[in-house]
């Protein structure tokens, strides 16, 4: 179990090297320009730039986590490995990623607006969750809501993904309709807005490990649509 394991988590970390670096060099890439642009248009007029590197952060984790279904499970089975073992190593691949890429996030952030302090672009201004609990400067508080999200992104869309990989399309967008639909209904009666209005009026920490309880039962109600799946997809069939 332990070598067929490793031989997971291998497979997984070479598969996603490369879209991972691409990703990290578009996205150090937009910063810099950011900075350039907001620099160069103060010397003519005031201008205030804002970017959430942390948004698409979490849309990466989330596109990331629903193609590893498509990329990673048939493969695995193929080449002999267990679903147990890959539940077990998919699992602790997406804690790594989540941990590795908040680090690299938050990291990212700190350099920014060293950045931005030492060459005096106060108008360039980053967002990120912490800002509503008035920890954005603390880089443990970005590092830990970061790793939290980013686990439930991923975990989220693992499980979207296994259900459109084991039943078919129709299954699948019937899913995130009847998502849709809840979002909008919640919208509607204003559960959605009291909810959002709680978050920002009273903000804690505590919200975030509500969050992280839910993803690590996101990733366990994987397992009933993993221990039995076939190599091929349904929406193959």
């Amino acid at each position: 179990m332990k070598r067929q394991l490793k031989a997971m988590l291998y497979f997984f970390i070479t598969d996603m090297r490369y879209s991972y670096s691409i990703f990290w060099s578009v996205l150090g890439s937009i910063i810099l320009l950011s900075l350039v642009v907001t620099y160069l248009l103060n010397n003519f007029e005031e201008t205030v730039m804002y970017l959430a590197i942390s948004i698409a952060v979490y849309v990466y984790a989330a596109i990331l986590g629903f193609i590893t279904v498509k990329e990673s499970l048939s493969f695995s089975i193929k080449m002999g490995g267990t679903r147990k073992n890959y539940f077990a190593s998919i699992g602790l691949y997406f804690i790594g990623f989540s941990i590795v890429t908040a680090f690299i996030e938050s990291t990212l952030h700190l350099v920014t607006v060293t950045s931005t302090k030492l060459f005096s672009i106060s108008e360039f201004n980053l967002i990120h969750p912490a800002a509503l609990l008035g920890e954005d400067g603390s880089f443990i508080y970005r590092f830990a809501i970061d790793a939290i999200i980013i686990f439930l992104c991923v975990t989220l869309f693992f499980l979207i993904g296994l259900i459109f990989y084991k039943y078919n399309l129709v299954v699948g967008l019937s899913l995130i309709g009847l998502i849709i639909l809840t979002i909008v209904g919640a919208a509607a009666r204003g559960t959605l807005l009291d909810l959002i209005e709680k978050l920002v009026l009273e903000p804690s920490f505590s919200y975030f490990l509500v969050t992280l309880g839910i993803s690590l039962i996101i990733y366990l109600l994987s397992w009933p649509l993993l221990y039995n799946i076939t190599v091929k997809s349904a929406r193959l069939s």
